[in-house]
């Protein structure tokens, strides 16, 4: 008590925290109400008078147990009317979005702000922000029996893409262009058209060639006025051989090129076309 004479309301906190952690009593709980009242906090001080009256009473207890019982339920109902409150109201926040609201940095649940929150007397800074947008900050000081609305308007975030999920892997995977597998497709099948048909027809011209010369050669063995029609066989031959070789070739690249691509869209049509020239032969196109 006479730390309290002497205005020491903090030293006289600590002693009576001190002696209700040794003994609860309704006396030492109405002592720490009154003390934190001193020191401007209400809500608290409030709180804890309620504590003291709500104390159960135990038997042979002491006159001023009953009597400090009685007063905290008393001084809790005259303090209650001197706490002040605000509400708070926030505009801008998008459909959706996060919005946090803090009072003197403690985060207040969304679903609370448009009830009454009670503060002590004093300097309050609320905060409201959404992420990724500008938050918004005021200060109000409050007195005693005070009640005030708070409005804030917070800004929405520029950024409007979606939050990239945490651990997903954002690594860009190679894909074959579709582009370049329908080239080789078509320079496989076109190749392949191209050997098919001059194999068909050189092979065709060489059976004829030796139709000719098996009627004109006896024993298989053919005179000087042959060899002509022998080399021009035998031209016809190999060339029927390496172009139908090429056909094969140019199909396995195709089939190759189409199954590689089957999944991926194409960008680009082409076109190919075999021609045929007297000793040459080949494809021309245009992807």
């Amino acid at each position: 008590m006479d730390l309290r004479a002497k205005k020491d309301h903090k030293g006289a906190l600590e002693k009576f925290k001190a002696a209700y952690a040794l003994l609860p009593t309704p006396i030492t709980a109405l002592e720490i109400g009154k003390s934190l009242i001193d020191l401007g906090q209400l809500v608290e001080g409030n709180e804890k008078l309620l504590e003291a009256a709500s104390m159960p009473a135990k038997p042979n207890e002491s006159a001023d147990a009953k009597k400090a019982r009685a007063e905290a339920k008393a001084s809790a109902d005259e303090v209650e009317g001197r706490i002040p409150s605000i509400t708070v109201t926030v505009t801008g926040a998008p459909e959706g979005s996060d919005l946090v609201v803090t009072i003197d940095g403690r985060a207040v649940p969304n679903e609370a702000l448009a009830a009454p929150r009670r503060l002590n007397p004093g300097k309050h800074t609320i905060v409201a922000r959404v992420e990724g947008g500008k938050p918004s900050e005021t200060t109000v000081t409050l007195a005693e029996r005070e009640t005030r609305e708070v409005k804030l308007s917070v800004t929405a975030p520029t950024d409007t893409a979606a939050p990239t999920k945490r651990g997903a892997d954002t690594k860009p995977k190679h894909v074959e262009p579709a582009a370049a597998t329908n080239t080789w497709a078509y320079v496989g099948f076109g190749l392949a058209g191209a050997g098919l048909v001059i194999g068909g027809v050189t092979g065709a011209m060489a059976m004829s060639k030796k139709s000719t010369l098996n009627g004109e050669c006896t024993n298989a063995s053919c005179g000087p006025q042959n060899w002509g029609d022998v080399d021009s066989y035998n031209r016809l031959r190999y060339t029927s051989f390496a172009t139908l070789a090429v056909g094969i070739v140019g199909i396995g690249i195709g089939v190759v090129a189409l199954t590689a691509g089957a999944s991926e869209p194409s960008a680009r049509t082409g076109s190919v076309t075999a021609y045929v020239g007297i000793g040459t032969f080949g494809v021309r196109g245009a992807f």
